[in-house]
């Protein structure tokens, strides 16, 4: 749980310095593709995404470690890359759904379950669409990335 500890300082040192400009945007910082997963404007907002790591956590840390661990960093940074907007996002929202991603595709589960982690990705794609300050394109694309990344492993894994 070192990455909450992590999120949880720099949500910290916000209180002491401005750390907005580690958001990503069209015109910031090649680097910012990396630091926008730790800021978060808001304890609710570190909150829902601390909670959303930890459950997930306990399923892909299942997996290999030259699986997950690659797929936690590229695909969000790729995704910041292909859906920056004029507004600098933040949050670790990207990893989340990159995770999602890789549950659905490498896990075997009740189809019960499957449908309720959909119905609720759609309705967090849906309710969050309506916000000018949440990058939906990004949680889609980590989302769908992850999605397509994961079974191509799974299916050569299997092979």
């Amino acid at each position: 749980m070192y990455f909450i500890i992590l999120l949880l300082y720099v949500y910290m040192m916000s209180f002491v310095t401005d750390t907005t400009y580690l958001g990503v945007s069209e015109n910031s910082a090649w680097w910012t593709c990396i630091t926008y997963n730790l800021v978060h404007l808001s304890f609710f907002h570190l909150l829902i995404n601390s909670i959303s790591f930890y459950c997930l956590w306990k399923y892909i840390k299942m997996l290999k470690k030259c699986i997950y661990i690659p797929l936690m960093i590229i695909i969000p940074m790729s995704s910041a890359v292909m859906f920056s907007h004029n507004l600098p996002t933040v949050g670790a929202s990207a990893i989340i759904y990159t995770m999602i991603g890789m549950f659905l595709a490498l896990f075997n589960y009740k189809k019960e379950d499957y449908i309720r982690l959909w119905i609720l990705v759609m309705l967090s794609i849906l309710i969050t669409s309506f916000s000018d300050s949440i990058n939906t394109g990004i949680h889609i694309c980590s989302l769908s990335l992850s999605l397509i990344v994961s079974l191509i492993a799974r299916r050569l894994y299997e092979q």
